[in-house]
């Protein structure tokens, strides 16, 4: 007797320390990890902020974008909404890691997207200040914080200024560099003429983006010209990061 109950504490040890199978976690493996970083510095005013939301669920439930998201590996990405505005603490998660693995949990996130209340909506925002470095550095933690396991790390900025609160650096080629994260962006530029036949000048709100958001092999920046061409533009960038669809413009 005294043996068995040897064999059998032997047993229970082993099984306790016995890695467990890459089955158990496979739940949590998805095909891409992708942070939604929506600037709502005191420049976007409600309606505006109301078309980005809008335009962001738009393009999650996008039929093109589900069917891509359904034939990956494994059939499913994990996406989180934040939104950031100046320095000092003004980043928020509206919508925490999510799996989107169909057109109904598609569906769901976006119409909690529409739901959730704007972050900063109390005038706490500081001054009218613009920290993207700060935004990418809170998007990285995200990255880096999340129970999902995938081979993909995106971060996708859309705002709609220049950085203006701290000196803009490599931060994003940095975090490409280090981490392996794909940066691409959505710049809401205003000042744009509507006619996307005429041709942006240097120095605009694109060219700030090219240089100090975007970074990583693949990386792309696209244009909204004024707030109403937003849910078009957001549909293009995420039929072209996720099904990897030539945007027609």
């Amino acid at each position: 007797m005294k043996m068995r109950y040897l064999i059998l504490c032997f047993a229970v040890i082993i099984l306790t320390i016995t890695p467990k199978s890459p089955l158990a976690n496979e739940s949590l493996r998805v095909d891409m990890l992708l942070v939604l970083a929506a600037d709502v510095s005191s420049s976007i005013d409600e309606e505006e902020h109301k078309i980005v939301r809008h335009g962001h669920a738009l393009a999650i439930t996008d039929d093109v974008v589900i069917n891509a998201v359904l034939n990956g590996l494994r059939g499913k990405i994990a996406v989180t909404y934040i939104e950031w505005s100046g320095v000092g603490g003004h980043q928020r998660v509206v919508i925490p890691w999510s799996v989107i693995d169909s057109h109904s949990s598609a569906q769901s996130f976006a119409e909690r997207l529409q739901t959730e209340p704007r972050s900063f909506s109390n005038g706490k925002v500081s001054r009218n200040t613009t920290c993207i470095m700060e935004a990418l550095e809170f998007s990285k933690r995200q990255l880096l914080n999340s129970p999902y396991k995938g081979s993909r790390w995106v971060i996708d900025l859309v705002g709609d200024g220049q950085e203006n609160d701290l000196n803009p650096t490599n931060l994003n080629h940095e975090l490409a560099a280090e981490y392996g994260i794909q940066i691409n962006a959505l710049a809401i530029d205003d000042s744009l003429p509507p006619d996307p036949m005429v041709k942006m000048e240097i120095g605009t709100l694109k060219d700030h983006y090219v240089r100090y958001v975007a970074a990583g092999p693949g990386s792309f920046v696209f244009v909204a010209r004024g707030f109403s061409d937003v849910p078009k533009q957001m549909r293009n960038k995420f039929q072209f990061e996720i099904a990897l669809v030539t945007p027609n413009h």
